[in-house]
């Protein structure tokens, strides 16, 4: 989409990791369509806490509301981590994880790249254990508009573990799924619905901790798109 011209592969952020896996290791290729703006969706991953509130008997348990978040950046992207130290691992882990023990340590980073593809990586690990010792799922979340009021979700897993069971992949693929449907898009569209069209900063929006790391992913967004407006009339005019 835009100007041939002006594209600049170097740009693209490095997804490849997802072709490195084994197929076997992969839950892919899910297209979901969703009411609201991209911009509600990449807030939705950018606080992964909701997840103990929103997904309890899936995602969440992790005790990822009670930590405090790590935010850092680059010109590249921006990241937001998460560390729980002994604590339950989120409740759908043991479906695909077996023998984790009762309590874990576990790791939730999220990087985002403009303007709305994203990498997540859940890493559990044995208590005290350091490094790349640890059960690691590795996802993208990639979000393209489909209107003015709806977004295209794009979707792929791979892991570190059963790896060679491709039965793995289709429970993801449901989970994952039944996920989106029933809970992250209905209240997402639902806070579409409470803006009424109004734009995001014009509402003041109470900003807590928590909202650091979408709060940076909101301020570079609109930076991009305001010097992408200064820069069209220019284009025009030569």
């Amino acid at each position: 989409m835009g100007d041939a011209a002006r594209c600049d592969p170097g740009l693209i952020p490095d997804f490849s990791w997802l072709d490195a896996a084994p197929a076997s290791a992969r839950s892919h290729g899910e297209i979901l369509s969703g009411g609201g703006g991209y911009e509600l969706y990449v807030d939705n991953i950018m606080d992964l806490s909701h997840t103990d509130h929103l997904h309890a008997d899936t995602l969440g348990g992790g005790g990822v509301v009670f930590n405090k978040p790590k935010v850092t950046s680059t010109d590249e992207w921006i990241e937001v981590a998460w560390q729980s130290r002994s604590t339950r691992p989120p409740a759908f882990y043991p479906r695909m994880i077996p023998n984790l023990p009762e309590l874990v340590d576990l790791t939730l980073r999220v990087r985002w790249f403009a303007a709305s593809a994203m990498r997540l990586d859940a890493e559990v690990r044995h208590e005290g254990k350091e490094g790349d010792d640890c059960h690691r799922g590795t996802a993208a979340h990639i979000f393209t508009p489909e209107s003015e009021d709806s977004t295209h979700y794009f979707y792929a897993m791979t892991r570190n573990y059963a790896a060679d069971d491709e039965a793995v992949n289709q429970m993801i693929a449901e989970t994952r799924a039944r996920i989106f449907q029933t809970e992250d898009k209905p209240m997402i569209e639902r806070v579409h619905a409470a803006m009424k069209g109004r734009d995001f900063w014009d509402m003041k929006p109470l900003l807590l901790r928590i909202d650091e790391g979408g709060v940076q992913v909101r301020r570079r967004l609109l930076k991009l798109i305001e010097d992408e407006a200064r820069r069209e009339p220019a284009l025009a005019a030569s």
